[in-house]
């Protein structure tokens, strides 16, 4: 059965038992550890007078003339957190009925009063797309939702024109064909994963996960190997982080976010920058020599 997710809803929007927002960096609460009844209110990152790239992904593909359909696909998107919120714990993220079954553009449509059910497609459609990774399409399970310790541990799947949609953790990722595509891009970064094989580890598969996230987001070309060996040593800098427990391993969760976030024509640039952040821990190499040279001087 498929239904619609709202993508990253735990670390985004979900809270505890007190009613504040659960810690996206730290381990997932269980389920018992969260608000039982559905939410009264849903909090929203202020970006105010700046446009992410979330925002002009929806513009550049929302776009008609003479109208401003960009607002509408984006409207669409917060009725249907507000859905997803009312829910109880275990149901809370998805896009569903009352009766928790999943809702079609149709039943989209009939809930918010509306008959044009063909833009509600459309709008699903850019909600949905890669570049823009609001909403995303997979296979809903009710039976297994009051095992789930937190929000969405869920596959990739394909939808009906056969792209493949974002996900939100890539843990429970079982479909062979994804994890061979992450598993290619992964092997431009790193030498040592080959084209055929899937990584074993959990650490690694979330690795190659982030990594093929940051080639599509940044839009990292194979042939400019400066990129390429930055985009490296950044993975190894969350790698180690997490093989000592410095943190766990939402920090590769963390940095596919923190590129989102990023956008114009450096965003590159500010992508690395944020990298350069205690809780990333990314030092290039040449600082870093500079560094050590200094001390042992």
């Amino acid at each position: 059965m498929q239904a619609y997710r709202i993508t990253d809803w735990y670390r985004q929007f979900e809270v505890n038992l007190k009613n504040r927002a659960v810690d996206p960096y730290s381990e997932q609460l269980p389920l018992e550890q969260l608000r039982k009844s559905p939410l009264q209110y849903i909090r929203l990152v202020n970006t105010a007078h700046t446009l992410t790239q979330t925002d002009r992904g929806i513009n550049e593909k929302a776009w008609l003339a003479g109208q401003i359909n960009e607002l509408a696909v984006y409207g669409l998107y917060i009725k249907l957190l507000c859905i997803a919120a009312n829910q109880p714990r275990e149901f809370r993220g998805w896009v569903l009925d009352k009766n928790q079954r999943p809702l079609t553009a149709r039943g989209i449509a009939d809930i918010l009063g509306v008959f044009e059910v063909g833009q509600i497609q459309k709008a699903l459609g850019i909600l949905t797309d890669p570049e823009v990774g609001l909403l995303i399409s997979c296979e809903y399970l009710p039976e297994k939702c009051k095992d789930r310790q937190t929000s969405g541990q869920i596959r990739k799947l394909p939808d009906k024109s056969g792209q493949i949609r974002l996900k939100k953790e890539e843990e429970e990722e079982t479909e062979t064909d994804t994890e061979l595509n992450e598993t290619k891009d992964a092997s431009i970064f790193n030498s040592d994963v080959s084209v055929s094989a899937v990584p074993e580890s959990e650490l690694e598969r979330r690795r190659a996960c982030c990594c093929s996230a940051l080639i599509r987001i940044l839009r990292i070309r194979p042939e400019n190997k400066s990129d390429i060996t930055t985009c490296r040593d950044i993975l190894n800098a969350l790698q180690r982080r997490v093989e000592v427990g410095e943190c766990t391993l939402e920090i590769f969760d963390a940095a596919v976010d923190e590129a989102r976030g990023c956008y114009g024509p450096k965003k590159w640039g500010q992508f690395i920058n944020t990298m350069k952040d205690r809780r990333f821990g990314y030092v290039p190499v040449g600082r870093g020599r500079g560094f050590l040279s200094r001390v042992f001087r």
